[in-house]
């Protein structure tokens, strides 16, 4: 799944797409980061470009195995507004947009511009709380969960991993292809 978050102060960006959201008809632009004060001392790496503020969070999957035909196309592309919030090289991640009974999940930047996102459960078998549960209008629940390994490039973060199931089967998922924001 590949990931892109994109920015624009003053434009609320809804939905989750593969690509770079628009606002008043152009792109989407990352915010430039605060330079630190002059005073400031050795510390963890800068936040890359654009990832702290309001995106919008594309996760798509294509997956053609049989576990995920079973799980409805309509399912297998999910759009959110993601709120990112970071504290030295953690990331603190809340989805509005959709109807969830939870919507926070954490990441971690690294020094050479990695992101990993971690959605619990990790695995569909931990037993775990649940990071991401969207209900949706007829009232069944959607998972998203795993771990995503992105990199932030100029356009956004791109990642995959991780997937999308229903909540009512064990049986039935999608590998996540896509992650944009």
């Amino acid at each position: 799944m590949t990931v892109r978050l994109s920015y624009q102060a003053g434009c609320a960006v809804a939905g989750l797409a593969l690509v770079v959201a628009s606002c008043g008809g152009g792109p989407v632009a990352p915010r430039a980061p605060a330079a630190p004060p002059a005073s400031s001392q050795p510390g963890p790496a800068p936040a890359p470009t654009g990832t702290v503020g309001l995106h919008t969070l594309t996760i798509t999957s294509r997956d053609t195995s049989a576990p995920c035909l079973r799980v409805p196309e309509a399912l297998r592309r999910r759009v959110y507004t993601a709120d990112v919030e970071q504290t030295g090289s953690d990331l603190k991640v809340s989805l509005s947009g959709a109807t969830f009974v939870s919507n926070v999940f954490e990441g971690v930047i690294t020094p050479d511009r990695e992101v990993y996102f971690t959605i619990r459960p990790v695995q569909p078998w931990d037993y775990d709380a649940f990071d991401v549960v969207e209900r949706l209008s007829d009232g069944t629940l959607l998972l998203v969960s795993g771990t995503i390994s992105a990199r932030r490039t100029t356009e956004g973060i791109f990642g995959e991993g991780g997937e999308i199931r229903p909540a009512h089967t064990a049986s039935d998922w999608c590998r996540i292809d896509d992650w944009d924001y």
